[in-house]
């Protein structure tokens, strides 16, 4: 089985490594890497490739809907997911309008983290 790239954008260190420990969970081979906020998230996408992309919405230094935009600027089928514990249609809305390929709302389940796991691979082929 190939593995699975994923970076996790979140300015809160605990936030980041929850989300890791979940993504590891999940039964498949999942590579983590991180970033503490958005420019840090800019670098680390400028020197490589990741399957999927978890965004935070709200960080200090650029929201995660800035960075998406970012991305997806420069690699227009990049699997972005904003992660937000505000959970607001308004939130969700402008994740899909902007190309968003999912929209996970804090407190998350596993579930949830699988399900968008799971359709980045049916996306995949």
């Amino acid at each position: 089985m190939n593995s699975i790239s994923a970076l996790i954008v979140d300015d809160n260190m605990a936030a980041r490594k929850l989300l890791r420990s979940v993504l590891m969970g999940l039964g498949r081979r999942i590579i983590t890497f991180e970033a503490g906020g958005g420019h840090d998230a800019i670098r680390q996408i400028n020197l490589g490739l990741y399957d999927i992309i978890f965004l935070d919405v709200e960080m200090p230094d650029m929201n995660g809907f800035e960075v998406m935009k970012e991305i997806l600027v420069e690699i227009p089928d990049q699997f972005v997911v904003i992660v937000s514990a505000n959970a607001t249609i308004d939130n969700v809305k402008t994740t899909v309008a902007l190309g968003g390929k999912g929209f996970i709302a804090k407190p998350y389940t596993i579930a949830k983290v699988k399900g968008v796991v799971d359709k980045y691979l049916q996306t995949r082929g």
